[in-house]
């Protein structure tokens, strides 16, 4: 069975009765409904009169369900992490620093290839020209030094929305659109990260003094 992206958008009240979500509408107490916390992946808050018990977040934790909370703006600003989401962490964590960098080079370049075969499938499904991408996704070399990927991005988003479009964290719209599904998207990688009892912090590929995520930003290229 899919999992489940709940998104809360007025004043509710979450807690666990019986191993389940309770939600709770406070505009309406009478009106109360269950989901099963297993089949949940993404808890997106989007309000701020929203609450969620301390029973609960436990619950949400031990079944790796990714929390976000929306800012003012209602883009994703934060989330829940789990602190202790596999037994193995310690040797995880210890084979990650220690993964010489001819190893991450290579698997960026697979990561790579990877990402730029799903734009050219993705294009192919919308009836567009996927060739080229096909093309650059047999030339990657080690670490991509040679930029492919660059290269395919440009490509696929002029292809996709039109020469015009630029994409662009603070761009004109869809632009936000984008970010709001890469945002969750990004919160649900670095949960199953963690839950596979790797640290989100060390990446491949990304690095940046201010992200604490840049192993998520690397496997959620493809």
């Amino acid at each position: 069975m899919p999992k489940q992206t709940l998104v809360f958008e007025n004043p509710i009240q979450l807690s666990v009765q019986n191993s389940l979500l309770k939600i709770t509408y406070k505009d309406d107490p009478e009106n109360i409904t269950y989901r099963a916390i297993e089949d949940i992946a993404i808890i997106l808050i989007d309000n701020h009169s929203a609450s969620l018990t301390t029973p609960l977040i436990g619950k949400l934790s031990e079944q790796n369900v990714a929390v976000v909370f929306c800012n003012e703006k209602h883009m994703p600003a934060s989330m829940l992490m789990n602190l202790d989401a596999n037994t193995l962490q310690e040797k995880y964590f210890r084979l990650q620093l220690e993964a010489p960098l001819p190893l991450k080079k290579q698997m960026w370049k697979n990561v790579v290839e990877a990402k730029i075969k799903n734009q050219a499938l993705h294009l192919k499904t919308l009836g567009k020209k996927y060739d080229r991408l096909l093309k650059y996704a047999t030339n990657v070399l080690s670490g991509d030094t040679s930029n492919r990927e660059g290269l395919a991005v440009q490509y696929y988003w002029k292809d996709l929305f039109g020469k015009d479009f630029i994409r662009d964290r603070f761009g004109e719209h869809p632009n936000d659109f984008l970010n709001y599904g890469y945002t969750l998207l990004r919160a649900a990688t670095a949960r199953a990260l963690m839950a596979s009892g790797l640290l989100p912090s060390l990446g491949i590929f990304h690095r940046n003094y201010y992200d604490a995520f840049p192993l998520a930003d690397d496997i959620m290229e493809p």
